[in-house]
C-alpha cells in the first residue's frame, strides 16, 4: 500500500473522498483503463488540488504579490530554487486565491503533474516500485529548499504526498469485480513506469 503522510502537524486524519471508484473490467474479465476511471483520478486529483490551495490560502495576505507569498513560505530562499512543475502548482493556487475564484473552478492537473514528476524522479533514482518512494523526501526535493527554511503553521503546506492522498487512496481502493483483493494499483501493476505512463495519459486526456 502507497503511504501518504499528514498534511496537519498533529497527523490529524486526512479528509477523502467517499467516491474514490474501481477499475473497469472488460468482456474478458480483465483489468482495462477507461475513461471512466480517467475521470474517477481526475476528481479525486481535483480535490488534492482543493487541499492544497486551501494550505496556501493560510499563509495569503490580502493585496500580496506573488513573491510576497513566496517570501512568506520560504523567507531564506524565496523558493527561488524549486522545480517547474510545483512553480505551476503555487503560482495556479496564488491566482486562484487572489483573484477569490471559486474552489469548483480547480481541476486536478497540476496535482497530477506533481505525481508524475515524483515518481519519475524515484525511477531516476533507480526505484523500481511506487510503494518505495519515501514522500517526503521527495517532495522536499521538489521545492529546493531545506525544510528548516519553510514557513509552518499547522499546516505541511509543502508535503505533497499528503495533498495526494485521495490520489493514493484511489491507488488503494478495492479493484472491486472479484479481484480476489487487489487494489486499483495491483490490478495496474505496482511498477512506477506502469503508473507514471497512465497519469501521463489522463493528463494528455484531460487537456483535449
Amino acid at each position: 500500500m502507497v503511504a501518504v503522510i499528514s498534511c496537519s502537524e498533529d497527523n490529524e486524519p486526512l479528509n477523502e473522498s467517499t467516491n474514490i471508484g474501481s477499475l473497469t473490467k472488460n468482456n474478458n474479465n480483465e483489468y482495462v483503463f477507461t475513461q471512466k476511471d480517467s475521470m474517477d483520478v481526475v476528481e479525486n486529483a481535483k480535490l488534492d488540488m482543493i487541499s492544497f490551495v486551501t494550505s496556501i490560502r493560510g499563509f495569503y495576505t490580502e493585496g500580496d504579490s506573488y513573491e510576497d507569498l513566496k517570501l512568506t513560505l520560504d523567507s531564506e530562499n524565496q523558493l527561488e530554487n524549486m522545480d517547474p512543475v510545483v512553480r505551476e502548482l503555487l503560482f495556479k493556487a496564488y491566482e486562484h486565491i487572489s483573484n477569490n475564484t471559486n474552489d469548483d473552478e480547480l481541476d486536478g492537473i497540476e496535482m497530477l503533474n506533481v505525481a508524475t514528476v515524483l515518481m519519475q524522479n524515484a525511477q531516476n533514482d533507480g526505484l523500481e516500485d511506487i510503494n518505495q518512494i519515501n514522500l517526503e523526501t521527495y517532495s522536499l526535493q521538489l521545492w529546493g529548499s531545506d525544510l528548516g527554511n519553510l514557513a509552518k503553521s499547522g499546516c505541511r503546506w509543502w508535503a505533497l504526498g499528503c495533498h495526494l492522498s485521495n490520489f493514493w487512496s484511489w491507488l488503494n481502493n478495492d479493484a472491486g469485480g472479484g479481484s480476489g483483493g487487489q487494489s486499483n494499483l495491483q490490478a495496474i501493476s505496482t511498477a512506477l513506469t506502469a503508473v507514471a505512463t497512465i497519469v501521463g495519459a489522463i493528463i494528455l486526456f484531460s487537456g483535449d
